[in-house]
């Protein structure tokens, strides 16, 4: 993540540099700065939704905060929003399919609605807002994970059960054994 990451700040410095403003170098290049992160982001959050390790979880809390960092950092960010509005207005002297001109529209309502018009104040509030709402989703997040994993069905009727394969049925047994047997241990 932090190769992705800094990957993204160089693509985003060279991004800022460029003067052509055509659909490919100006939103096109945005929406590719931080596809790596993206990637990454996206590989790892799944893996920490389907498989709750330690080491996972441990690391939860830091690719929450990086990811959220270089969000507000490019969103919130006055001159990557003043080349953003600068493409926007011109809108209409450039000829851009209806596909560009939606995906330009999204971006340019997103980057306002991010906050990208607020004052340097508000925008400092938005941004502490913002790293607590991505922490609080992360603690819901794990609640939700342990509540999952914490979740037991009890089924005594075998008629319950009925459609499941044979495999499934052997599968349970074997787990209401175990865990029966850690119980009896442990209690």
């Amino acid at each position: 993540m932090e190769e992705a990451i800094a990957l993204a700040q160089e693509k985003l410095a060279k991004w800022k540099k460029n003067t052509d403003m055509t659909f490919d170098t100006v939103i096109a290049g945005y929406e590719s700065i931080s596809e790596e992160v993206g990637m990454v982001s996206n590989i790892y959050f799944n893996l920490y939704a389907s498989h709750s390790i330690s080491e996972l979880q441990q690391l939860s809390e830091k690719f929450s905060d990086l990811t959220t960092r270089l969000q507000l950092s490019m969103t919130l960010d006055p001159e990557v929003f003043a080349k953003i509005k600068n493409f926007y207005d011109k809108k209409a002297q450039i000829m851009l399919s209806k596909e560009q001109e939606k995906i330009l529209e999204k971006i340019y309502t997103d980057f306002t609605r991010n906050g990208a018009l607020l004052s340097s104040d508000d925008k400092k509030k938005l941004e502490l807002i913002d790293e607590e709402l991505s922490k609080l989703q992360l603690k819901f997040s794990e609640n939700v994970l342990k509540a999952t994993k914490a979740y037991e069905l009890h089924v005594t009727e075998k008629s319950q059960m009925k459609g499941l394969p044979a495999t499934a049925l052997a599968a349970a047994e074997e787990e209401a054994k175990n865990a029966w047997n850690h119980v009896s241990r442990s209690g």
